[in-house]
């Protein structure tokens, strides 16, 4: 279990949110987040509630390792519950580098825009030390399927 905290320091507006992860053999694992924030003035609110199913099709021996991750999320009032299907891919070069992949595609309920969303995420990591790493990450929003070229012809 963990519980995590930030805070924007601009907004002096802080976030809280509680992990509780389950596996369930060595392929499946349940992921359970609440999170909720407070703004500078001290009021409390819901954000969302997620669960997660990943499913790892890799060995824990396996220099690649890939696998699917289902999320199911519960806004509150002010925006849509959302549900995402998920592919990522890690690779292991060597005891300190790997390197990540996922495409992402979420899919809102409950609002006025239900369309799917694409996303795509890279990140190359290096090991200095056990407790030291540095990354480098990219984040991509595709954007809305019914307005990507092929599909939009």
């Amino acid at each position: 279990m963990q519980y995590r905290i930030t805070i924007d320091p601009d907004s002096r507006a802080w976030g809280r949110r509680l992990h509780y992860q389950q596996s369930l053999d060595g392929n499946i694992t349940l992921r359970g987040i609440i999170h909720g924030s407070e703004n500078a003035l001290g009021h409390s609110t819901f954000v969302f509630a997620q669960a997660e199913l990943f499913w790892d099709l890799g060995d824990d021996s396996d220099k690649f390792r890939h696998g699917f991750r289902f999320d199911a999320r519960i806004h509150n009032r002010s925006r849509p519950s959302l549900f995402s299907a998920n592919y990522g891919a890690l690779y292991e070069f060597n005891d300190a580098w790997h390197g990540r992949v996922a495409i992402l595609n979420t899919r809102g309920f409950g609002g006025a825009d239900n369309d799917i969303s694409l996303q795509a995420r890279a990140l190359i990591a290096f090991r200095a030390t056990q407790a030291l790493s540095l990354n480098v990450e990219h984040y991509s929003q595709l954007g809305k399927l019914e307005h990507i070229a092929a599909w939009n012809e």
